[in-house]
């Protein structure tokens, strides 16, 4: 026997009306409340423009650091018109390059190598074998080289750091060298070519971080061949300097874009020093972790 309909309203219909008129009356007590709203693209056109602000990074934020140097500081182009690389820049000297690695290069360093033939011009490897570093070198000084570059490797046999000597007197820089890419593993890279490249060196902006640009600027030709359109950058950023190696593709008469040819790598600078003398040379800069205060410190 079926049970028969109560009278009144239902319970239930009662209680979701309520919580519907408590939801409506929330909902207009909020657009009372709210500020008037004016479209973005109006509020931005009609701001002042000294609001507008910058977002703050952490080369914006960087400390103080008095060795920085100013374009039109006097003092530093007296120094570097007479340094270790005037001669170079006066365009008396061609870079002549001597090149050898640790002993028993691996198979990955043996193919860096030959990425670094390519890379740089007028340069010669010579396999370290069981001779002495001082002994090469004295021989590379004695038959007219103009650098040194020593590629070490690791436990793992990979490369992980680079010396670069100049010669005959120094300075000597040594980088750690990390985050390795070979051109022969990089998908679509271009192909190598012999034609001298332009060279970019940004963000060299202390006492020391000019020091190091000079040197690496040094190990190039002053006379890039602009027609082979090839371009090589040192980018320093936070004390790190990644290496890119492109070409210029024109597309067309105003387009044009960047083939990367490779390889890449990162550098990190530790020390410079005189001479290439690792027991008992007198160094310039050694970088120390309790230099590096916090992450806004930097040094080149």
């Amino acid at each position: 026997m079926a049970r028969k309909k109560a009278d009144g309203p239902d319970p239930r219909t009662q209680k979701q009306a309520y919580k519907a008129q408590k939801k409506r009356e929330r909902r207009s007590l909020k657009i009372i409340d709210a500020p008037e709203r004016t479209p973005r693209k109006r509020r931005i056109r009609n701001r002042d423009p000294s609001e507008k602000q910058v977002p703050s990074t952490i080369e914006s934020m960087r400390r103080f650091d008095e060795t920085l140097v100013r374009p039109d500081d006097a003092e530093v182009a007296a120094e570097e018109r007479i340094d270790e690389f005037a001669a170079h820049f006066r365009g008396e000297t061609e870079p002549k390059l001597y090149l050898t690695t640790s002993r028993r290069p691996s198979e990955k360093m043996r193919r860096f190598i030959k990425e670094l033939l390519l890379i740089l011009p007028n340069i010669y490897y010579f396999p370290r074998d069981e001779y002495k570093l001082e002994q090469m070198v004295k021989e590379a000084s004695g038959a007219g080289f103009t650098a040194m570059l020593l590629v070490t490797q690791g436990l793992h046999k990979l490369p992980n750091g680079l010396y670069i000597c100049s010669l005959p007197a120094g300075p000597t820089t040594f980088y750690r060298l990390t985050s390795l890419v070979l051109a022969s593993d990089m998908k679509g890279s271009g192909n190598f070519t012999e034609s001298k490249s332009e060279i970019i060196l940004n963000n060299f902006n202390t006492r020391i971080g000019r020091r190091i640009g000079r040197q690496i600027a040094s190990l190039f030709p002053l006379d890039p061949e602009f027609e082979a359109r090839r371009v090589i950058t040192w980018h320093n950023q936070r004390d790190m300097i990644f290496f890119r190696h492109h070409r210029y593709v024109f597309r067309n008469e105003k387009k044009c874009s960047l083939m990367e040819i490779g390889p890449r790598f990162t550098l990190k600078m530790h020390s410079v020093q005189g001479t290439m003398d690792l027991e008992k040379g007198l160094f310039e800069f050694v970088w120390r972790p309790d230099l590096q205060v916090d992450r806004k410190t930097f040094f080149v």
